[in-house]
């Protein structure tokens, strides 16, 4: 794992084993934790998924140089494991990015280049009185100051505690989101990008870049899918009636009809490029069985 394909894994690895022995539900989301995912399954071939990892057109995964985490409410809201988190965090060298002040952090490296890690919380409920939402960042309330993390709000990250999988990995326990979760989040990124990347007011270079990280999640959508083994996809269905009423779950319906659905929709001329027909039907058709918006109407 500490092979060119993957310089962030001597930083994740030591780092990981910190954060989970003061926070064992912590996850690992975003495009690392996919990476680890792929890496872990061509090196599996036993481990049938829905869509055979040695039969992509990138079959060789690619690591990133950012890391996300999701952090529990509960861990935002005690002055103990923020404390411990702290010391994590001074101890691996990662500092407080300024301006995103206590949910990202930063450790630069000898070559010149940095990691770059975020904290990611999802809304809290609102009966809790020991965090508080300000400005998208969950905070400890009491305030701790300076000192801690923060978590900043991810409204799409339903679900996430439900039925995560774990996946052993240079000795570690590597565990991320369920994939219903996971294609949540990515859907909304996808979208997001997609938006700005339309933004007549922006300058060129600024909408080039977003129509590459649009198509970035977009492939990500269907790597979630195509990532999926036979044990996650039979427990989908438990997970999707679990929060399917959530504003999440009904914007993701509705980021899907505009971006996946069919061959016409937005999204669909560049995936159509990446992933043959055959695979490109089976993605989709498992996503419709989730957020196909007719589904809906027939409840």
């Amino acid at each position: 794992m500490t092979t060119h394909l993957d310089p962030l894994w001597p930083h994740f690895a030591a780092l990981w084993t910190d954060l989970r022995r003061i926070a064992p539900g912590i996850l690992l989301t975003g495009g690392y934790g996919l990476f680890l995912k792929q890496s872990w399954l061509l090196s599996n071939a036993d481990v049938p998924t829905i869509v055979g990892v040695h039969a992509w057109h990138d079959q060789i995964p690619r690591s990133t140089r950012d890391l996300d985490f999701i952090a529990e409410v509960g861990l935002i809201a005690s002055p103990e494991q923020q404390r411990a988190l702290d010391a994590v965090l001074v101890a691996h060298r990662f500092e407080v990015v300024q301006h995103n002040a206590r949910w990202q952090f930063s450790k630069q490296l000898d070559s010149g280049h940095s990691v770059l890690l975020d904290f990611h919380t999802p809304s809290p409920t609102r009966d809790r009185r020991d965090v508080r939402v300000e400005s998208r960042r969950v905070k400890p309330q009491p305030s701790l100051q300076d000192s801690g993390i923060h978590g900043r709000e991810n409204r799409d990250a339903v679900g996430c505690d439900l039925l995560p999988f774990h996946f052993p990995v240079g000795g570690l326990d590597i565990v991320i989101p369920n994939p219903v979760s996971q294609a949540i989040m990515k859907l909304t990124a996808m979208r997001d990008r997609w938006t700005r990347m339309q933004d007549p007011t922006r300058p060129a270079s600024e909408r080039q870049t977003e129509e590459a990280e649009a198509r970035k999640h977009a492939q990500d959508v269907f790597r979630v899918i195509a990532l999926m083994t036979r044990a996650e996809y039979e427990s989908a269905p438990d997970i999707v009636e679990a929060i399917r009423d959530t504003v999440a779950f009904v914007g993701a319906r509705t980021i899907f009809d505009q971006y996946l659905a069919t061959d016409e929709a937005r999204a669909m001329a560049y995936l159509s490029r990446v992933w043959s027909r055959d695979h490109l039907l089976t993605i989709r058709s498992t996503l419709a069985t989730w957020f196909n918006p007719a589904d809906t109407l027939q409840r």
